[in-house]
């Protein structure tokens, strides 16, 4: 017989790997291409302090929500939504909340196994010294080469999905626990090593001051808009993940300290990541790229012009695959469980129709980022398309609909029972009031912002900006649409409009 804090999945043995896990789904890959980027642009240190402050009033807010009813479902989130739906008394439509998420989970992985197969290939590349000396015309050519031969990306996605099935196979404990008590431990450990090469051969004071200080002067509204959106996607909200690891979780602690913990190591890593990479950038004589750009083109010509390049870039790519490839368990585990929880089918064929269903939506991804500019509508490409529907509709309405629940639609006195004994009265008011009153607000101004920033960014990139359409968004911000397009934040890893178009025109 259960104790209240098992599932028929297992749970976690040990606290700190409840943390590790929660650290490991929100390390994504936008930590390490996007965010110093988006804060050296939007306005430094101040970009910085606001981002965290978001963290507090936003993110933490719907991390403990999502960790909550998990912890009180224990199962995965569309059984849990389902039974407490139905215990409730609410109205059936309540379940979406439960099913939005793991469907933005399985788009999102799905790009993961994209993005993952080319840094696998990266890695290989980079070990075999293919960087030594590269220059730009060297580095479009290899991402061009791999994004038009389909079969090798393919087999690079299909390895990588391999290690995710591996890991998901084995269950929580000899699986997704013993991956998180190894990787991530090592995944810091390559951070240090990485940081420790950009002390010696980096130029760390301009990185610091391209970081921190040159851009306060360009801070305003759009910047704090950026730091919202940045806030909410980096933790892995939206998707199912949290509520999964909230099933996980042990029953003798409560779940803010894990919260706060995983929020803080999250925040380490983004701003960590800059001082990692751009101090090799500007060494190297590079200047500051953000997506595709600083991945697959500047980041090799970096290290192919530095001393024991070769070591290093392999050492680089590998930590960029670890990254992805504990986000991407992260992100399948919640279909495996309720395949488990529906069909009663063993763990291996839950995991197998997971994986190859991610790889049947990586496989559709491929096709839409290879043919490019071939497959679109008014000039923008359907492989955009699709990642703004995933940032812009799924995700974010999940936790909507998350915060709704226990903010307006549930009882509170039944919310206030489950939270007051694990994190105290005092957290309770303060929790509650900022889901119940902030979130949904940040929330719908959150999914406008993102709206609106894909196609300013959109009419700018198709040169489309004399439009009807294009023209009414140029005048509600005409700064955005004349500056250089800005690729859109889009969960977890994507987070450009332009990546695909751009490699098309430069291999032409």
């Amino acid at each position: 017989m259960l104790i209240k804090h098992e599932t028929i999945h297992g749970s976690w043995t040990r606290s700190p790997v409840f943390v590790m896990a929660g650290v490991g789904a929100t390390i994504g890959l936008a930590n390490f291409w996007r965010f110093p980027y988006a804060m050296a642009e939007h306005g430094g240190l101040w970009f910085l302090l606001v981002y965290v402050l978001f963290l507090l009033v936003l993110g933490l807010p719907l991390l403990y929500a999502e960790l909550l009813l998990g912890r009180v479902s224990r199962s995965s989130p569309i059984t849990g939504f389902k039974s407490l739906v139905g215990v409730s008394g609410l109205h059936p439509r309540w379940r979406w909340g439960g099913i939005l998420g793991p469907v933005a989970g399985i788009l999102s992985l799905a790009t993961y196994v994209l993005v993952a197969g080319m840094v696998l290939a990266y890695l290989f590349k980079a070990a075999l010294g293919e960087f030594n000396g590269a220059m730009p015309d060297d580095t479009v050519q290899l991402l061009a080469g791999l994004k038009h031969s389909l079969t090798r990306l393919f087999g690079w996605e299909l390895l990588f999905l391999a290690g995710v099935f591996l890991v998901l196979a084995r269950g929580v404990n000899r699986g997704l626990e013993r991956v998180m008590c190894y990787l991530i431990p090592l995944l810091f450990l390559l951070m240090v090593a990485q940081l420790a090469y950009a002390w010696r051969y980096g130029d760390l004071a301009t990185a610091v001051d391209y970081l921190w200080l040159d851009g306060r002067q360009g801070f305003g509204w759009q910047s704090v808009a950026h730091a919202a959106q940045h806030a909410f996607f980096t933790l892995a909200i939206g998707m199912g993940v949290m509520m999964m690891f909230g099933a996980y979780s042990p029953g003798g602690r409560g779940l803010l300290w894990g919260g706060v913990l995983i929020i803080g190591l999250d925040l380490v890593v983004a701003v960590l990541a800059g001082v990692m990479i751009f101090p090799l950038v500007f060494s190297a004589g590079f200047g500051p790229a953000q997506g595709f750009d600083l991945l697959f083109r500047v980041v090799p010509m970096t290290y192919g012009q530095l001393p024991g390049g070769q070591f290093w870039a392999t050492l680089f790519f590998a930590l960029m695959a670890l990254a992805a490839w504990v986000a991407a368990v992260a992100l399948g585990e919640s279909w495996v469980a309720w395949l488990v929880e529906r069909f009663h089918w063993r763990r291996w064929l839950a995991s197998l129709v997971t994986v190859s269903l991610a790889a049947l939506l990586a496989f559709g991804l491929s096709l839409s980022f290879r043919a490019g500019a071939d497959w679109n509508l008014a000039g923008i490409s359907v492989f955009s398309y699709i990642t703004l529907v995933v940032s812009a509709v799924l995700i974010p309405g999940a936790a909507l609909l998350v915060a709704v629940l226990l903010g307006w639609a549930l009882p509170r006195a039944r919310v206030r029972e489950w939270v007051e004994p694990l994190d105290g009265s005092w957290f309770y008011l303060v929790w509650h009031f900022l889901l119940r009153f902030l979130a949904p607000v940040l929330l719908c101004a959150l999914i406008l912002f993102t709206i609106t920033s894909f196609f300013q960014s959109a009419c700018a990139l198709t040169g489309a900006g004399q439009g009807e359409f294009c023209s009414w968004l140029a005048s509600g911000d005409e700064q955005v649409v004349s500056e250089q397009p800005e690729p859109v934040e889009t969960p977890p890893v994507f987070d450009n409009t332009q990546s695909s178009e751009e490699i098309d025109d430069q291999d032409r």
